[in-house]
Parts: structure tokens; sequence; C-alpha cells
């Protein structure tokens, strides 16, 4: 992994031990415990329908935000949604 980014999790003293627990019997690294728990979990919401509908939702959503900030078309016309008062 030459392009990380790093994360604060922030838990209670009882879900630390948990996750420190589970790390050590797995003979993982926490680290690794949390890397393969938000696969697991990404995966998950990957399978649920109502979720993926609302990806598209919000790629849509973002692609009409950054078509309206695009320049203006050629021979002058300006991008909806802009222009003075």
């Amino acid at each position: 992994m030459t392009d990380c980014r790093t994360f604060t999790v922030r838990l209670d003293a009882k879900e630390a031990r948990r996750v420190e627990f589970v790390a050590r019997v797995g003979e993982l690294s926490v680290n690794d415990v949390f890397r393969q728990a938000l696969q697991i979990y990404i995966d998950h919401k990957k399978a649920d329908p109502e979720f993926m509908a609302r990806v598209q939702e919000t790629l849509a959503a973002d692609a009409a935000i950054a078509s309206q900030l695009q320049p203006a078309a050629a021979g002058g016309e300006k991008a909806a949604g802009t222009g003075g008062a």
C-alpha cells in the first residue's frame, strides 16, 4: 500500500477491548481487523438494492452539478443557471 490515508476511529473501552481480542485471537493487527470489517461492510452495501439506488441518485445529482460548472459552450452561450442579475 503505497498510497494510504489515515482515519481515526473512536471506540469506547469495551469496544476497543473486543477489537483487540479479536485481533489477538485471529493473529492479526487491529488495523487488519478494521480493514477486513470495512471490506465486509462495503460488500454488504454493494449487495443492498436500496443503497445502490441511492448511489445512482447521488452520482446523477453530482453529474448535474458538475455540468453546471462547465465553461460556456462554444458560440458564446452561458451554462444553465449562470448569468448576472
